[in-house]
């Protein structure tokens, strides 16, 4: 997964992804972080209404699957952002804020 991301991440226009991880000690994935940037965009026209909802171990990692989902004017929702976390205790959601 991460070279896909790598893939469309960069600084220019042509740009689709923004993406962020951290590994432990014995590089495995402790946290990744990825999102959509033309999402971004669209978040800072409708930025009144932020969800978050978490999944937990719904991938073969069993790690938990946090996404977040904004509204739009018109109630529709657009996909925002999305985490995969080590577990699920509160230390490791202080990567999402």
């Amino acid at each position: 997964m991460l070279k896909a991301l790598s893939e469309y991440r960069g600084n220019d226009l042509k740009s689709k992804y923004y993406f962020a991880y951290k590994e432990d000690d014995r590089d495995y994935l402790k946290y990744l972080f990825f999102a959509y940037l033309e999402s971004f965009k669209y978040f800072r026209k409708n930025p009144n209404v932020l969800l978050l909802n978490c999944t937990y171990k719904i991938n073969k990692f069993k790690m938990p699957f946090l996404y977040a989902v904004g509204i739009n004017n018109t109630r529709q929702n657009f996909k925002l952002t999305y985490y995969f976390l080590l577990g699920e205790i509160e230390g490791n959601y202080n990567f999402v804020i």
